[in-house]
């Protein structure tokens, strides 16, 4: 695909060019051997890094970041689909870090891709989501010394009421919805029969789904993966002969394995095939550093295009971007922005709105919504859900047009919850008194002593009017698709596929189906030029930092919030208490959330 106007191209770094491929050890005699028919090319792609679906920041000052989009790795192979002079794709999976819907989306443009032309895949060591990829392969090739260990899903939670209640910590909260769960981490030792149905269920349609991908691309019965994946963590001999992988050779030796496919040819390797994709570098080092001191200027859209417009973490306040943990952030301010960029730009002929976000501040979730469905009234706005759509995340989708999940997608959670946490009875423990005075009958809503229980009432109050709000906007955005949203509101969670048996989505697809019916949609023809917004910051936008509220770790000073992101400790762990620092500083301003704040870690 195209982006921003400029027709893709693609550098060729190395061209390795193999004859007949000889026994180790030996040169090939070339005597008398005939003249070998036209050149098999193969595309050469090493998938790594992070995969995510917002441009890392740091791309706009090196060239070389290890992070890029879905969007980014889809346009490489589809150029390779697209390429006339390319015959196969062989593609290195090698340790990429996504999740499984983006996972599932890439392995689907695989095996699109090899319904024509042969895509041939190898790895060392691969778990759930880089195996997925490489199982869309026609030939899926292993490392002897690798590992294959999938072992099946899991998930886990937290539950600190123990620990608050050895601290002298007071947690109140209110929920709206039976099954919202949200507070349960704060106000009980272990899950409620409720919140243990939803997640057996989430599993149950998790892991059938994984199962039943690996299945489809390898051509095995589902039961015979399940099989497999019981006796993990597997070497490569067990992969073989489970039927995970079809042949075991070194990094070394697997090109040329490959031309051995064909040895009436000659094998022409592209290597690094399109790794520049959607790239436009300044063409000298002034050029560069002029484009990243300089202000942002207003985009020249010169071609009817498609803009990808992406929320990507907890929702807040302010601009997009990454917290001190690292992670993402769906600003509103950088969010309303863009719709309405959208919405004025003439050549902008339709949105795909990519959100994966659990939620957060409710307002913030009102006043994206509210841009969406206006940028809607002028033109189409297909949603695509990548990993989840839930609460406020759930919220957003709903000022567009149609909505499509991708299968791994975690969608819903329509609840709220409001609260906060009391360290008085801890403070008064360790002998420090606070004294308070209040002005207005409802003032000690604002203060950090435990809440009356009146002021439980105005909190409960606040929080039921905005579940109504938000159960109304669900109700006006899917008609008569949701027969009675009281059966799939009260904070219920949903895999993609169970969401579309109970209309909360339309279709479960990726985003290339989403672009598909957005160009459907927009009566572009021909290949439609692709935008990818917001885009990355310049140099001189992130010294100025306008706009930045981005929750736990914002405004650190710069040494600082890289010392915390190197601390010793695990990064998953790093962001869980991330994720809780940023919930905390919404409920200490706004005090309603749409979100989940028991912060769901799927383990594969």
């Amino acid at each position: 695909m195209r982006r921003n106007g400029i027709t893709v191209g693609f550098l060729i770094c190395l061209v390795a060019v193999w004859g007949w491929v000889s026994p180790a050890g030996a040169d090939p005699d070339t005597s008398g051997q005939e003249e070998k028919k036209a050149d098999w090319t193969v595309a050469h792609i090493r998938l790594h890094g992070v995969v995510s679906e917002t441009p890392d920041e740091l791309s706009v000052l090196l060239e070389s970041t290890k992070t890029h989009t879905t969007q980014y790795w889809l346009d490489r192979l589809n150029k390779a689909a697209e390429d006339e002079q390319v015959d196969a794709v062989a593609l290195v999976v090698d340790n990429p870090q996504l999740s499984p819907s983006v996972a599932l989306e890439l392995a689907e443009a695989i095996a699109e891709i090899d319904r024509s032309k042969p895509v041939y895949t190898y790895f060392a060591a691969a778990q759930f989501p880089q195996y997925l990829v490489a199982a869309a392969g026609r030939r899926v090739y292993m490392e002897p010394a690798g590992e294959l260990p999938i072992i099946g899903l899991g998930i886990e939670m937290g539950f600190y009421k123990g620990t608050m209640d050895k601290w002298g910590i007071t947690p109140q909260f209110v929920q709206a919805g039976q099954f919202k769960g949200a507070a349960e981490p704060y106000m009980q030792t272990g899950p409620s029969e409720e919140l243990d149905k939803q997640m057996n269920a989430l599993l149950d349609g998790l892991y059938g789904r994984l199962c039943g991908a690996i299945a489809e691309h390898r051509g095995m019965k589902k039961k015979a993966v399940e099989k497999a994946i019981d006796h993990g963590p597997l070497r490569a001999e067990a992969a073989k002969k489970y039927g995970l992988v079809d042949e075991l050779v070194t990094a070394q030796s697997w090109l040329g394995e490959l031309a051995k496919r064909h040895p009436d040819r000659r094998a022409m390797v592209i290597d690094n095939y399109a790794k520049d994709a959607g790239k436009a570098m300044p063409s000298s080092v002034f050029a560069m550093f002029s484009e990243l001191m300089s202000p942002p200027r207003k985009e020249i859209i010169n071609e009817p295009s498609i803009a990808i417009i992406t929320a990507e973490g907890v929702i807040m306040p302010g601009s997009s971007g990454k917290t001190m943990f690292g992670m993402q952030v769906a600003g509103q301010q950088t969010l309303v922005k863009a719709f309405r960029q959208a919405r004025d730009e003439e050549n902008i002929k339709a949105v795909v709105f990519r959100i994966n976000s659990p939620g957060g501040s409710a307002l913030a979730s009102e006043m994206i919504y509210q841009a969406v469905q206006d940028c809607a009234m002028d033109k189409p706005v297909v949603v695509s859900i990548a990993g989840m759509g839930a609460s406020g995340g759930y919220y957003i989708a709903m000022g567009g047009h149609t909505v499509f999940a991708d299968p791994m997608s975690i969608v819903g959670s329509i609840g709220v919850v409001g609260g906060r946490i009391s360290l008085n009875p801890l403070l008064e423990d360790q002998h420090m008194h606070i004294h308070s005075w209040t002005r207005g009958r409802h003032a000690g809503l604002n203060l950090s002593r435990p809440w009356t229980d009146e002021e439980m009432v105005v909190i409960r109050q606040h929080i039921n009017r905005i579940y109504r709000q938000f159960t109304g906007r669900v109700s006006d955005a899917r008609g008569e698709k949701i027969k009675d949203i009281d059966k799939v509101a009260q904070g219920r969670i949903f895999t993609a596929g169970q969401a579309k048996q109970r209309g909360l989505i339309d279709a479960v697809g990726g985003l290339r189906n989403a672009l598909a019916e957005a160009q459907k949609r927009s009566g572009i023809e021909g290949e439609p030029n692709i935008l990818l917004w917001p885009r990355p910051k310049t140099l001189f936008e992130m010294i100025r930092g306008d706009g930045d509220a981005r929750g736990a770790g914002a405004g650190l000073p710069g040494g600082l919030e890289t010392a915390m992101r190197a601390l010793p400790v695990e990064s998953e762990r790093l962001q869980r208490i991330g994720y809780l620092l940023q919930l905390a500083g919404i409920l200490n301003r706004d005090r309603i959330m749409a979100a989940m704040p028991y912060h769901i870690q799927v383990r594969y």
